[in-house]
Formats: structure tokens, sequence, C-alpha cells
């Protein structure tokens, strides 16, 4: 068997880049403008008008060398939401594999509405930052690296055999915006190409088939499966295929558990011939098994699954008898239930793209193309739930009541209670009145505050405070007129070197005393919205300022850069930091953080 290498995966610990798409696209792009002098100008040479060269089928890895992208000019690395193509993947296992270590009998199927989360939105390829060892320019500051710049850049060098020219041609920003427009039609080609590769769910693949299915392929290396291996004892990729095979386990046990609860039929032959037989079970609790039942197998169909019969059931009936099946589950549904392949934060999902110039000279200097390996990086979903459950709140008051005198009942009043409120009629948080919660809504190092932070994030995602979009919560501080305190809302940012003594860079935080607060404004026990735009902040010096006027400050040891570039540590609600706290009954919900990309982070409060 010949084996193709346009096809690879790879493993960094137990993180993979899959060389999945090789897309290269030899167009022409349309120019809509109405100037008609645009013609005359570079804009001309964005050639990016699909053509029928990639209608072909991109070659997968037959089986499974690691063989990556090669003949590529630049890599580019694109932050993704994980969640954005955790569907595009998927298996079908057979239970009774599972139960013999084998996954011989897998299925594998692409959903091509898989990829970025439907048919709505686009993979933003333009935006793709390019490593400094790979960029036309490498001196020019990493912010301006994208992929839309760096193939301009390309093409004036082409030109001018200069990096340092490009301030002769006064039309880049409208070169750069008109690469941008190339974001959709890559899109369309790939999902094009899903369509028609891969398998799917009506008729998904199997491990007789190697050609164009890389659900296959991927499986496979995150076992670490050489042809002929045995999939079972092979520890190739170890850390990744203990995550996959305890992920698939967990999946395939919430099926199975699911389908002990239903009735089924079958269309098969068994010892009493040909027909549909019901009802059946695939367990034996259930009362109709009580005292006596029998076992059914099929030679035909689902050949290593054993069912079950009471006594009185319905034998090979001839289905043209249109025989009474309500309340009865067709077995196939079963059977033929997939599962997603989700990713794992900082995977990487490759896609080669070649941009073509539209003419192969330009002022008699030739012009080629450019390259780009891809690399869709997976970091935070686009909805980040924050679960309020018991151990999430003994976790915010920082107390271990373990070795104290204090009864269960006790300790579930000083932590805090989730309870329904009236009003809003949802579940929100209500204080203690014993403990200064510390409520973590966003934490995203994988260290801790009180002892060493890590500057890696948990979620793959690094944004500055000029990204938040908006902070939203409700608050209710009670009946008391004389109220004056509230919750307040802390942002840490990160420090400048991990090696520093303090955990974190800065603290912005909002005044929480005789500020940001309702009940003396003579709204009783009611609940009243903040958002970011309404809240003062305590700046570095002491003095206020809402959201606006910190981010736009200077702050020690950032003293050249605004605050607002900044990376976002941590985001908490917290009530004082002494004792003041105590006897404060006020409620906090409907918390959502917002970033300018989309992201979200929301509370999801579970009543104990």
């Amino acid at each position: 068997m010949a084996f193709e290498s346009e096809h690879c995966v790879t493993f960094n610990g137990n993180n993979l880049t899959f060389d999945f798409i090789n897309l290269d696209v030899n167009s022409v792009l349309k120019l809509y403008d109405h100037n008609i002098n645009r013609l005359n100008t570079i804009l001309e040479m964005l050639d990016v008008d699909i053509e029928t060269s990639i209608q072909e089928n991109p070659y997968f890895q037959s089986y499974f060398r690691a063989d990556q992208f090669s003949n590529f000019d630049a890599i580019a690395i694109l932050q993704v939401p994980k969640d954005k193509f955790d569907t595009l993947f998927k298996i079908n296992i057979k239970y009774e594999d599972l139960e013999d270590n084998s996954l011989n009998s897998m299925k594998y199927a692409v959903n091509p509405l898989g990829w970025f989360g439907g048919i709505e939105g686009d993979v933003s390829f333009s935006e793709g930052m390019v490593t400094d060892e790979t960029a036309v320019d490498p001196y020019v500051q990493s912010d301006q690296q994208q992929v839309k710049k760096d193939f301009i850049r390309h093409v004036l060098k082409q030109i001018t055999n200069s990096t340092r020219l490009n301030a002769l041609f006064s039309n880049k920003q409208q070169l750069v915006y008109e690469a941008t427009l190339l974001d959709s039609l890559f899109n369309a080609k790939i999902r094009d190409i899903l369509l028609r590769i891969g398998g799917k769910l009506h008729a998904p693949l199997d491990n007789s088939v190697s050609s164009s299915n890389p659900v296959r392929t991927l499986i496979n290396n995150i076992m670490g499966v050489q042809e002929g291996d045995d999939l079972a004892n092979n520890d190739d990729n170890e850390a990744r295929k203990i995550l996959f095979l305890d992920y698939v386990e967990t999946k395939m046990n919430e099926i199975y558990e699911n389908s002990k609860n239903y009735d089924y039929f079958v269309l098969g032959t068994s010892t009493q011939g040909y027909g549909l037989y019901y009802p059946l079970r695939i367990e034996t609790l259930h009362p109709l098994f009580q005292i006596q039942y029998q076992e059914v197998h099929f030679s035909d169909v689902f050949p290593n699954q054993t069912f079950y019969m009471p006594i009185n059931g319905s034998f090979a009936v001839n289905p043209a008898t249109n025989p009474d099946l309500s309340g009865l589950v067709d077995y196939n549904a079963v059977d033929q239930t997939f599962i997603d392949i989700p990713f794992q934060y900082n995977d990487n999902l490759a896609i080669k793209l070649t941009y073509y110039p539209k003419s192969t000279q330009y002022l008699n200097r030739p012009l080629g193309p450019r390259s780009y390996k891809v690399l869709l990086n997976m970091s935070m979903e686009m909805q980040k739930p924050v679960v309020f459950d018991d151990t999430f709140l003994i976790q915010s008051i920082g107390v271990d009541y373990s070795g104290t005198n204090v009864d269960v009942g006790d300790l579930y009043i000083r932590k805090g209670t989730i309870e329904m409120d009236n009003d809003l009629s949802k579940n929100v948080f209500q204080s203690s009145g014993y403990n200064n919660h510390l409520i973590w809504m966003f934490w995203n190092d994988t260290g801790t505050l009180d002892g060493e932070t890590t500057g890696i994030s948990p979620f793959n995602y690094y944004p500055r405070l000029k990204d938040i979009s908006k902070i939203e919560f409700k608050t209710n501080q009670g009946n008391d007129a004389s109220e004056t305190r509230n919750w307040k809302l802390e942002i840490y940012t990160r420090k400048l070197d991990i090696d520093e003594e303090y955990n974190y860079g800065n603290l912005f935080t909002t005044q929480t005393q005789e500020q940001n607060y309702n009940v003396a404004q003579g709204n009783g026990a009611s609940w009243f919205t903040h958002d970011l735009s309404g809240l003062m902040w305590y700046d570095m010096s002491d003095g206020s300022g809402n959201f606006e006027s910190i981010k736009g400050q200077t702050t020690a040891p950032y003293e050249n850069d605004l605050n607002e570039n900044q990376q976002i540590l941590g985001i908490a609600f917290t009530l004082s930091d002494d004792s003041s706290y105590y006897g404060f009954q006020g409620k906090l919900g409907e918390v959502m953080i917002e970033f300018h990309d989309g992201r979200t982070i929301y509370e999801i409060l579970n009543a104990t």
C-alpha cells in the first residue's frame, strides 16, 4: 500500500497537532470597489478566485507516519475557541469493544457543521500571527505580524527587493483589507472539502478505509498505532492515549447507562427466524424479568450483543403486518450513536494555505506565492460557565473547618448559601455573614495566587484589560437602610517576570464603601444591576476613576505601557479585606464577563 505524507499527527506531551487540510488556492480576488482608478493599483495583484485546481479531495496519510506538512514558507498561530471544533470529528464505538479493549469496530465520520460551530461564522485565517522566525520582516512589532500583513509585505518585498520601502505604497491598508476577503473563500472551500471526505453519520467509514479517513488517522495516532500493531497494547503517546480512553469510556458508559432504561425492537434473524423481536432489553433489572426471561441472539445484526425478552414477548414478527411498536426504540439508534472527539486546550489543527499574486510579475519583477501553515490553536470556549457548588464555595472562603467543632449545618451557613430569589426567579448566592468570600469567576493560571503563579493559562487564553467588553452583575444589600457595603470586583494582572516576588502584577479593584451600592439610594432590599461603565475604581495611587480611565493610566512596573495592555490573571468578587464583612447579608447573581472576541464567562448556581 502506498503511503501519502500530506497528513499527520504529532505530539508534544499531552497536546497534539493534526495537519489536516492543504489548500493550495490559486485564485483571483474579485475586487468590489467603485473607484474606477483602482484597476491601476497594486490591488490587482491579489489573485484569489477559487479555481478547479482544488476540486480534488485532499490526500490523507494512509496509515500513521509522522510526516508533517512540507514546503510552506511561514507558520502562523491563530487562537480559536475549542468548542467551535469539538464536534468536527466523530466516532462510533460498540460497547462490547470497550469491554474487550479492542476498539476494532470503530466507525468514523466528519461533521461539516463542526467547522467553526456551523455555517454562520468563519475562521479568520488572515488574523493568524506569523512567528518571528518565519515572517517576511521579523523586526516588525509582534502584534503587527498577522498573515494579512505578512503576505502584503511579501508581495511588496518582491517588487522593491526590500522590507524598508513599503512606505512608497499609499494603498497598503486597502491591500491588507483585500487579503482579509480571502477568509470567507478559504472557509467555503474547507466546508466543501469536509462534505466530501471522512465519512458521514449516515455513511461512516471503518478501519478498512485508509484514504481520506482523517478521523481514523487521528485516533490511531492518539493510540500510537502503526500498521499491524495491537491497538490495545501500544504505549506510544501514553498521556494522550489515557486521556482519550478515559473520555471514550466515560461517554460510552453514559450511553450504555441511558440505554438500559429503554425497551427496544430489533429486525433480525435469531433461532426463531427472521422478523421483528420486541420488547427487548439489554439488562435484566426490570419488572418484566423478575420471574422469567430468555436471551435472544441475532446472527445478522448486533452479533455481539445479548438481548433479553420476557417469555410472552413477540418473536420473528413479519414487519409487513405493521405491529404496534409504540413506546419502543429501534436498537439501531443506540448502535449508531456517535460521540464527539473534543480537542484539548493547546491542541493544534493545522491548515496549509497558499496565497498567490494575481500576476507572475509586476514592473518586470517576478512575483511568487507564499504559503502558511496556520495552526488553529485550541483555547477557551466561547461560552465558559463557572459552577457555584459546595466545593466552589468552600474554596471561596479559604477556611478549612474540618478540624473544628463546626457541624455540617453551620458549615453550610458559613460558606454561604445558594437559594432561589423570588424577585429574580433565579438562584442567587447569599453571603454567610461569617467569612470574606473570594469568588473567582476567572482564574487564568495553573498556579495559585497564595502559592506560585506560573504564567500559564489552563485555558490557553491570555486576554488583556482592553479585551474586556462587558462585566455585568446584580447585587442586593439587604434591608438595612444604613448598609453601605457591597461586593467589589477585583481584576488581577500577570506579573512581568515569573521570578518576581509577588504572585501578580497589579490589582485593580472597585470601591465598596459609599460607592457602587444601592440601599442608601432608597432602593431598599432590591436588586441593582452593575455594569463595567458605571463602576468606580481605585487607581494605584488610591485615587478613583472609571474603568476607561484606569485602562488609560500607566502603573509600575509597567511604566512603559498602558494598563490596558496588561494580561488578566484573575477576576473575582469579594467583600472587604478586614472584619467589616461580618454580618453582611448581601446577595450576588447574574454574573457575566464578556470579551471583545465574543467569549463569555458566566455563573451557574446549583442549589444544594
